[in-house]
This record gives C-alpha cells, structure tokens and sequence, in this order.
C-alpha cells in the first residue's frame, strides 16, 4: 500500500515559477506515493499535466496591513516568537527592532494560515509525509503538527532566500530551531548550502542534513562550435546579486584581435541599465557583439541555445543557494562554463576540467583573464572539457536520476516507523 505524501509549493502546478524544478520530481513521486499537492494561491493559472496528483488545493495568505491586528495580539503571546524576537534582535541589535517584529510576526502568522490548510489535509486523508519545497511559513507549520500527529514525518528543502540569513531584512532566517527541531530530514541543493547550514544551526542534528541536488532535464548534447568567434552565453535575472555588469566590465578589457560574440537571456530590474552600460563599454570595441534576448520561457531555451552554438556559458553571481538551474542546463548539452566559487557553482565547474573559477570577489580584470584563459585551450582540450561537462552533468544534476534517489529517500523515511515495528 502506497504511503501518502503532501508536496506543498509556491506554485507548483500553477504558474512558472517552479517549472524547471519539480516537473520530474513529482512524475516519480505520483509513481511512488499517493500525492497531495498543496499550493499558495497567487492567482496564475494551472500550467502542468496533473497525471497522478490525487487532489490538489490552494490558500492564500493576506497582507501583513491586514492581518497585523490578529498577529500581535495570538503571536505575541507565544514564548517561541518572544525568543525569536530576543535572539534576533540580540544578534543584530534592536535599533530595527520593529522591522524584526514585523517579519518574525509575520512570518509566524504565515505558519498559522498555512497550518490549518495543512492540518485538514494531513487529518482528511491520512498524510504520512509533508514535503515543503522552500523552508519557509508551512515548513513551520508542519513541524508544529506533529504534537497533534506524532506519527506524521516532515521534510523541507533549503535553497537561498530561504537559508542565507543575509539575504533576509532582518539579517535571520526566523524559527530555525524549531524547523531543526521537529523536522525529519533537512535537504540541501549543493554542498556548500548544507556546510553552511550546519555550521550556523546543525552540529546536533548533522545527521538529518542531506545534500539533494535537484538537476535538469535533458537538452540534449550539443557538438562544440570551430570558429575564430567565441560565443558566450549568460542566462540570469537582471538583478544586483547576479553582477551582469562584470561580464560587461570584463569584456569590454578583452584584446581587440579577440573576437566575441556575447548573449544574454533574461530579464529584470537591472535590464535597461545594463544596457547602456554595455553601449558605453563596447561603444570603442568593434571586436564584441552583444544582445540581450529578455525572458524566454525555460521550456524554448535549448532552441534558442543551439541558434547561437555557444562555446562558453559565464555567471558572476555575488552569491548562489544552490547549483544554478541555468548552469546545469548548459551543462546536459555540453557547454563549459566561466562562473564565481560561491554556493553551489563549484558543485559544477571542477576548475580546468569542466570550465574556470572565478574568485568569489572578482573584478573585471578577472573575468576577462578567465575568458582568454579558455579561449587559450586547445581545440583537443576544449573538446575534452565539452566531454567531462557532459559527464559531470550525467553523474550528478541528471533530474531524473536525482528525483529517483530522493525519492527512495523519501519512501525509507515515510516507512520508518513500520521498520521500527
């Protein structure tokens, strides 16, 4: 008899926020599990085949203005938010202290909303396991359920808002003990998000902490372009954390006899700046060609990828929660890559042999002494770099591969308790 799951998300299977992500893992858990889907309710329509998801529900969460009223007087009250709200405030001083208060209240009443959504699942329909994709409000919340439902097993997967306590307004990732605490298993997208973890919260409970990378679908092996351009790729959000304006910096100080082409997906905040940066910088630089293509949907990405027959994929990302999606993308067709050693990016690029590091505070002159560094290669060696990607991406970001062991992991927990039996 099938264990029964609960998958709780963002969006998924609504919208596109989570395509990429859980489309293969959640074909294999509707295999093994009898899957309930629960989802924030953000208005997008239903996008994806809903093949093996016994029901689905969603709920929505009001405002902070709305609910603030409700939340002071419940949440307060509560010993565990009145020491979240000490210990942050002690960490990092409480002259914001009524920043901290509205996003420890907050969050906590986000835990309270999702829980009842939770609850009446997990009671209606016998659940064994609830997975939350992001550490956050529901992650809590189930946790919590587990003194009405002590057999009830949780586990949550960290990526970067959701683990990186700098990446948060209030410089904490709230109700971490109590998420260490009560969950059953703590899973990781790269190395480096796992060692962080436990070095901030994790040295009592090391044993629950699993590095579970989430993987790519297959685009399909690409053969490596001869030309006297070098074709780069970028695909990120325009946004500050993502330092697309080094890529700029960096090329625009490549030799004139150096020929590059240069293409950029995505879209963002940053885009139109970005823009005229790249106008300035490449204005005196008739060897760059350069254009940014916006936002492509993932699902046309390969298409518009083998258009162009990139040489060479570069990210200079500040910071990475996991092993970039992009990346390992670019990685299945066989595409080495430039990219800074944080997070999970040297998960991926294994220095020399499947592209180049750049260090985590890098300048322009860094980049652009990288770039020349691989277009300085053999076409043996880079041809072999074309090989070793292909085989990296096989061995550890194949999704497929990866939503088969984590779900057999997923299987031995919910079956814990019949074992101990």
């Amino acid at each position: 008899m099938k264990k029964r799951l609960l998958l709780v998300t963002y969006g998924f299977p609504f919208g596109e926020s989570e395509r990429g992500f859980l489309t293969e893992e959640v074909r294999h858990l509707a295999d093994a599990f009898d899957l309930y889907v629960l989802a924030l309710d953000n208005q997008e329509a239903l996008l994806y085949p809903t093949d093996g998801i016994k029901q689905i529900e969603r709920y929505g969460i009001p405002s902070f203005r709305e609910s603030i009223s409700f939340s002071l007087l419940r949440e307060l009250m509560q010993y565990s938010t009145l020491r979240e709200l000490y210990c942050c405030g002690k960490k990092n001083g409480f002259r914001h202290f009524s920043k901290i208060v509205t996003e420890i209240v907050y969050f906590r009443f986000k835990a309270w909303i999702a829980q009842k959504s939770i609850s009446k699942l997990v009671q209606s329909e016998n659940i064994d396991l609830v997975y939350t994709y992001w550490t956050t409000g529901p992650t809590l919340a189930a946790v919590q359920l587990k003194k009405q439902f002590p057999n009830l097993k949780v586990v949550t997967r960290f990526h970067g808002m959701d683990l990186f306590e700098e990446r948060t307004p209030i410089n904490w990732q709230p109700f971490r003990r109590e998420i260490v605490r009560g969950a059953d298993g703590l899973c990781f997208a790269c190395e480096y998000g796992r060692s962080y973890f436990q070095q901030h919260w994790g040295e009592s409970c090391a044993e629950k902490l699993h590095l579970c990378y989430l993987g790519s679908s297959d685009r399909g092996l690409m053969e490596p372009k001869h030309s006297d351009t070098l074709q780069i790729l970028s695909c990120s959000n325009l946004i500050p954390l993502k330092r697309v304006e080094l890529i700029i910096e960096g090329l625009a100080l490549l030799p004139k006899s150096m020929k590059v082409a240069w293409d950029i997906f995505g879209d963002g905040p940053q885009r139109e700046s970005l823009e005229a940066l790249a106008e300035e910088k490449f204005r005196g630089c008739p060897n760059i060609s350069w254009e940014f293509h916006g936002f492509i949907p993932n699902w046309q990405l390969a298409e518009e990828y083998r258009k162009l027959s990139p040489q060479l994929f570069i990210t200079t990302s500040s910071t990475e929660g996991g092993a970039p999606a992009s990346m390992q993308e670019v990685f299945s067709m066989g595409i080495p890559a430039i990219g800074t050693d944080v997070g999970g990016i040297p998960d991926l690029i294994l220095d020399g042999q499947t592209g180049f590091l750049l260090p985590p505070q890098a300048q322009a002159a860094d980049v652009a002494h990288t770039i020349q560094r691989f277009s300085a290669l053999t076409e043996e060696q880079k041809q072999q770099m074309h090989v070793n990607v292909r085989q990296r991406w096989t061995e550890k970001f194949d999704a497929e591969k990866n939503a088969v062991r984590f779900t057999a992991y997923l299987q031995n927990l919910a079956s814990r308790n019949e074992q101990k039996q």
